[in-house]
């Protein structure tokens, strides 16, 4: 398994050794660099000193001794090497620390003019007949006090060996070497402590990350503590778990809502079957359309929770097409009409047009609950108001028994003002339905109450689903009996036939 730590320390080993590597290159080269300049500085001088003092005696050339430069011999001196030779490239002067030995000559193509400036000469490295590694400068010039001629354009080339820069060198590379790795090996102790330290909030986090079980989803993890490059992960974490919580909790209130929910209709279907077992001649049809009427209720309650569940998780795909809301509205109020015609509630509609880019199967379950549950509570002889325009969707009923505790309620499954009331028709799922559906297409479903009350249901439309041009007509189309898109009307539905 990789080791967060392990890959550190190799990667901060690795960058230190490249670093240190680099570093003792560059000392390494501007130390050789220096020591080159001094020696190519004292060779110059030395073979300006030669050059001044080679002359012609009696048709010979000749340097005395007492003229050679101090120190070109001697223990522990540099000894300075130079020989001389002719035009025609005859050795005629040589200096006796070379015994059998000659100097390279160069080519005459290949030297530069220096009649007296030492600082022109260009020193280049050579090797001797017997392996000795020199560093060497050459310069052509005419010997001092020739007045026959003889020396003219003579070529005289001064070295001195480099062993000593040599053993410099190699010192100074040991030295980096040996720094180099006693650097690496203390690195390592020294890398492991500090990415312990820095590493430390991070174990702490996985400590109190496994501590975290289904039965502790309500803990979360410490912010304030954290380090800056963690709070991105904590907060990411924090959010996990609270997700998680809701939808542990989600699935127990569901088991429990559900339960609890039909436990009553299951024990009615228990009673029929009991009756129907011990007295057969009260298995009257009627019992059976009871029975019926249960299961369906049961039936739907059960399709509701499955719709609810897929709407809150986010998997019911959405069909998007252009449609016109006002005629949806107009659809939802028409199927409540003999519900509200039964209660003797009048229900005023305000429709202007509206197109909309939406789910419409999704936009008709929001309004028949939204509209169902107001002409279900809204109090007998009581009036609705139903307002659908460009911004989005209004409903007004009156609702003496709701008080601003419990707007934030209404929205919960199975959520009953009047907990002693029944009823498998409206369980109290319509607008815990009507607003996961609303998220999914983007609205917002907003309850308030803009006087005591009086109950207001705001459904705003998503703000990138308008549609400028109206829908093209089709088949599957329909537009509610009695009203056009666009009219403004007020529908009166009054119970004719009430006993």
């Amino acid at each position: 398994m990789t080791s967060i730590r392990r890959h550190l320390t190799l990667g901060l080993l690795a960058a230190g050794a490249l670093l240190l590597a680099a570093s003792g290159v560059i000392v390494w080269l501007l130390v050789r660099g220096a020591l080159l300049r001094q020696f190519d500085a004292s060779l110059r001088s030395r073979a300006a000193f030669i050059q001044a003092n080679v002359e012609e005696d009696d048709g010979q050339l000749q340097l005395e001794l007492s003229l050679e430069p101090p120190g070109s011999s001697g223990a522990g001196m540099v000894p300075t090497f130079f020989q001389v030779w002719t035009a025609d490239g005859v050795s005629v002067l040589k200096s006796e620390s070379l015994g059998a030995l000659d100097l390279p000559r160069p080519a005459a193509d290949g030297l530069r003019e220096v009649p007296s400036m030492a600082s022109a000469m260009v020193p280049a490295d050579q090797v001797l007949a017997d392996g000795t590694r020199v560093r060497a400068v050459a310069a052509r010039f005419d010997a001092a006090d020739d007045k026959k001629g003889l020396f003219r354009n003579i070529t005289l080339v001064t070295a001195r060996t480099t062993a000593g820069i040599e053993a410099t060198l190699r010192l100074l590379s040991g030295v980096l070497l040996g720094t180099g790795v006693t650097a690496l090996v203390l690195m390592v102790p020294i890398i492991r402590w500090v990415l312990g330290r820095g590493l430390r909030p991070l174990g702490r986090l996985a400590e109190r990350t496994v501590a975290i079980d289904v039965a502790h989803l309500d803990e979360r993890l410490p912010l304030g503590d954290s380090p800056a490059e963690l709070r991105p992960v904590v907060e990411r974490l924090n959010d996990l778990l609270r997700r998680l919580e809701a939808s542990f909790e989600r699935e127990r209130r569901f088991s429990s809502d559900v339960a609890h929910e039909l436990r009553t209709p299951v024990a009615e279907l228990k009673a029929l079957g009991e009756l129907g077992a011990a007295w057969p001649d009260q298995a009257t049809p009627e019992a059976f359309a009871q029975v019926q009427a249960i299961a369906g209720e049961m039936e739907e309650m059960i399709t509701r929770l499955t719709l609810l569940a897929r709407a809150e998780a986010g998997t019911r795909p959405l069909a998007l097409a252009v449609t016109r809301v006002d005629e949806l509205v107009g659809e939802a109020v028409a199927r409540c009409a003999d519900t509200a015609r039964g209660r003797d509630l009048t229900v005023e509609r305000e429709l202007e047009p509206v197109t909309l880019r939406t789910d419409p199967a999704l936009l008709r379950m929001i309004l028949s609950n939204l509209i169902g549950n107001a002409v279900h509570h809204a109090p007998a002889g009581s009036a609705i108001a139903v307002r659908c325009h460009s911004a989005g969707l209004v409903i007004r009923n009156r609702a003496p028994g709701l008080s601003a505790e419990d707007l934030p309620r209404l929205a919960e499954r199975f959520w009953r003002k009047d907990e002693s009331r029944s009823g498998y028709g409206h369980a109290g799922l319509g607008l815990s339905l009507a607003q996961s559906l609303a998220g999914l297409l983007g609205a917002r479903l907003l309850p308030s109450l803009p006087e005591p009350g009086v109950l207001e249901m705001r459904l705003e439309w998503a703000a990138d689903s308008r549609v400028d041009r109206p829908p093209e007509k089709n088949g599957a189309e329909t537009v509610a009996a009695g009203h056009r898109p666009g009219d403004h009307a007020k529908v009166l539905l009054r119970a004719s036939d009430r006993a």
